[in-house]
């Protein structure tokens, strides 16, 4: 506990009252992100595995991690802009898109470009990370093989993931389908 309690410093001088609420909440994201890929990890093993009611339940609870973190947004607005700025620049150039698991969760998913790699080329932990997810097979490959293996007409998944979706895809493919309405 004491780890953890004493990973939140403050870089202000003199302090924000304002920057450990931001540090908190980041730092949440960040746990909650190392979730978000132990559960799509699993749904790809599950999914391997022909336990799709399982590899579902896991997306399930991605879902609503998502949901917990669009509400964590709100927090940080209590912030006002003033108060922001009057810490900020400690911060620089830290922004919520270097975080390199939000990038490995993006890769983890399906989306995948090669120039994100980039990022992290001066941070070899960080690199070696994203670079292994960047090359695995992602949860919109192995979906889309699934939905083959069915009898299902999906597309292959070389189409860029930004001109679709696995939910829209699932419409398209099986609109009888449980479920099918809510985003996977």
């Amino acid at each position: 506990m004491a780890d953890l309690i004493g990973l939140q410093d403050c870089l202000s001088d003199p302090l924000h009252h304002d920057e450990l609420l931001f540090i908190t909440i980041h730092q949440a994201y960040e746990l909650w992100f190392k979730q978000i890929l132990h559960e799509i990890d699993a749904s790809i093993v599950l999914m391997n595995e022909d336990r799709l009611t399982a590899a579902a339940r896991a997306l399930r609870r991605v879902v609503e991690i998502e949901k917990l973190l669009v509400n964590q947004i709100h927090i940080l607005e209590t912030m006002t802009p003033i108060s922001f700025l009057a810490f900020r620049i400690k911060l620089n150039p830290a922004s919520g898109f270097q975080s390199m698991q939000f990038r490995e969760i993006e890769f983890a998913s399906g989306l995948k470009h090669q120039s994100l790699l980039n990022e992290f080329r001066e941070d070899e932990f960080a690199q070696s990370r994203v670079q292994k997810r960047f090359e695995a097979p992602s949860l919109e490959i192995r979906f889309m093989r699934l939905l083959r293996m069915r009898g299902l007409d999906a597309p292959p998944a070389t189409i860029p993931t930004t001109t679709r979706s696995v939910g829209s895809v699932l419409r398209k493919t099986c609109p009888g389908c449980p479920g099918n309405s809510h985003a996977l």
